[in-house]
């Protein structure tokens, strides 16, 4: 006896009882998509295929990196789900927004002269309660361990190691990885 489960998003949304017998090599072919009774219709897309059942919090994981790492609220949001859309841009219809978030309230909250989404290079969206410029901020907005100077999305040039290069006029923090050959 085993157990189904689907997951959408990083999500689990079903789960049933089953009893199969496990799946042994077989000359046939596979198909996604294609069932007993009838076809999927619609689209699939991020399609693996694992020798093991994953634990939830690999799922969780799965989801978050086919999205960067974002999620709503490292986006600026107070909760939700992150997914993506199209072409897996994010879809933020169910990020839950702070109260009067500081990038929509039409005020400078950071005092750097820029108001509001998109003018003020501090938000990432509307919903985004901070307009303090990622770079400058000293906080690791990316998980990455590396704050402003020292993150490579702080530096023209990717290369925290060059001074020169360090922009405190953009809002890229980011985990990207300088590696120097």
């Amino acid at each position: 006896n085993m157990t189904l489960r689907w997951y959408k998003n990083g999500v689990q949304t079903n789960q049933v009882a089953a009893s199969y017998s496990p799946a042994t090599a077989s000359v046939l072919n596979a198909y996604i998509g294609q069932g007993y009774v009838s076809n999927y219709s619609g689209t699939i897309d991020d399609v693996r295929v694992y020798n093991r059942a994953l634990l939830e919090p690999e799922i969780a994981n799965i989801h978050s990196q086919g999205l960067g790492g974002q999620t709503c609220t490292s986006l600026g949001f107070l909760s939700g789900t992150l997914s993506c859309s199209g072409l897996c841009t994010y879809d933020i219809t169910q990020c839950v927004a702070a109260p009067d978030p500081d990038c929509s309230d039409g005020d400078d909250n950071d005092g750097d002269g820029q108001t509001d989404y998109p003018n003020d290079v501090g938000c990432i969206s509307a919903g985004d309660d901070n307009e303090a410029n990622q770079c400058v901020d000293t906080i690791d907005n990316d998980g990455d361990g590396l704050v402003d100077n020292a993150d490579p999305g702080c530096h023209l040039d990717g290369n925290p190691l060059n001074s020169g290069s360090y922009s405190t006029d953009g809002n890229q923090e980011s985990n990207q990885i300088f590696i120097e050959i």
